[in-house]
């Protein structure tokens, strides 16, 4: 009933910036201020391990993290690597390690027992000379 059209992202810029089909990709993405999609990936697969990594009690942490998988990968390079192995090597390019990471904890007290904070408002009444 109905067919889809496989449409990469090159081809989605030159439709929304009119180009002709012989414009090379990076002025495309030059163009419409987007980045190419390998270093979105990237980026967005480092901003997500990040984010997983400072979480202790985020059920993924381990999956992405855990060193068991080391053997198995190198023993079969076809295989997609995990995220973790994928990241570690931009990770490494720019001298972070897991150890920086700062772990977030949530507060064990609700917001609504929390004291409000007095604020001094005294000065709004002075003139500003």
């Amino acid at each position: 009933m109905f067919q889809f059209l496989r449409v990469t992202a090159v081809q989605t810029l030159r439709l929304c910036q009119g180009a002709f089909r012989t414009s090379p990709a990076t002025s495309l993405h030059v163009e419409a201020n987007e980045m190419p999609m390998e270093l979105r990936r990237r980026r967005l697969a480092s901003q997500y391990s990040l984010k997983i990594s400072s979480d202790i009690t985020n059920p993924a942490r381990n999956c992405v993290f855990d060193k068991q998988f080391r053997k198995l990968f190198d023993k079969h390079s076809n295989q997609i690597r995990p995220l973790g192995f994928r990241v570690k090597n931009d990770f490494s390019a720019i001298g972070f390690e897991q150890k920086d990471i700062l772990i977030s904890a949530i507060s064990t007290v609700p917001p609504w027992l929390l004291h409000r904070p007095s604020v001094d408002l005294s000065l709004i009444s002075s003139a500003k000379s």
